[in-house]
């Protein structure tokens, strides 16, 4: 993951929530459990939802997902959001002002999230099950 190595310097402390997760998230294998993935049982809770005990995102991440919504949604139209985790970030695209909502999901039980959120949305929210790929 070397396109994440500049911010695994600012993240010198061990405690910082941060530098948990991203080591986390580089050493979840993916490809040992892509096939199991999409229907593990996920674990919501307030801060992290975890899907075959891994963590999938984070309540700190929220202050990064407003930036990047914002980014996104600063010219409209569709955006596509691959992931829903715990709906941070599509919480703030949908504050945004948009006309489309592409949400690509892997797992059922975040999908199931995901259409729940939907039926709330202030912008049209497309769900689709499946990997990006």
């Amino acid at each position: 993951m070397a396109g994440i190595d500049h911010i695994e310097k600012d993240w010198r402390e061990e405690e910082d929530p941060r530098r948990k997760t991203l080591e986390e998230r580089r050493t979840i294998g993916f490809d040992a459990v892509k096939d199991r993935w999409k229907t593990a049982e996920a674990s919501f809770d307030d801060s992290t939802p975890t899907i075959l005990g891994h963590p999938v995102m984070e309540r700190w991440e929220d202050d990064y997902m407003r930036e990047l919504a914002r980014i996104a949604a600063r010219e409209g139209g569709r955006i596509l959001e691959v992931g829903f985790g715990m709906g941070i970030s599509a919480r703030h695209i949908q504050s945004q002002t948009i006309d489309e909502h592409w949400i690509v999901e892997a797992n059922s039980d975040v999908l199931a999230a995901a259409a729940t959120f939907a039926t709330w949305a202030r912008s049209r929210v497309r769900l689709m099950h499946g990997f990006w790929e």
